[in-house]
């Protein structure tokens, strides 16, 4: 009976611990999972999205069109993928209160000037923070949850 006690004062403890601070949590699990925050951006670049879902324009222009034909690229959309060197800058950090998505690549200015309407290139859109939610996240959280209890 004593070792049902000790398990359900664990639990109480950790959900204390969560419900007491699930900002700190929630801010936590996205510190270590930046990585993906920046591979789902890389991922709506690619399919040629911004983050509120419209895509990405102007479209290349017929000499771009070119190039990228003959280097196996896709045309039909605008990925900002040429050599991957801003694919490879783009990083995530985690503010106190957001989540700031951004690249330091040389290109970034000229890029953003041409492509970022109203302010929506960088940044999830929902499809991806539904995504990263349900199989980063939470699965995260759930595991040092998991470990807290132990």
């Amino acid at each position: 009976m004593l070792s049902i006690y000790k398990n359900i004062d664990k639990i109480i403890k950790v959900l204390t611990a969560f419900t007491a601070n699930p900002f700190d949590r929630l801010r936590h699990a996205l510190e270590q999972n930046t990585n993906e925050i920046e591979d789902y951006q890389k991922e709506q670049f690619d399919s040629g999205e911004r983050s509120d879902f419209s895509i990405i324009e102007p479209e290349y222009k017929p000499i771009t069109k070119a190039i990228k034909r003959r280097k196996g690229q896709p045309i039909d959309r605008v990925t900002l993928k040429d050599t991957g060197a801003f694919y490879k800058s783009i990083t995530a950090d985690v503010l106190s209160d957001e989540v700031q998505i951004y690249a330091t690549d040389r290109k970034t200015q000229k890029l953003v000037d041409k492509y970022d309407e109203g302010g929506k290139l960088f940044g999830l859109n929902n499809e991806s923070l539904k995504s990263l939610a349900n199989e980063t996240l939470i699965p995260y959280i759930a595991e040092v949850l998991k470990l807290d209890m132990e």
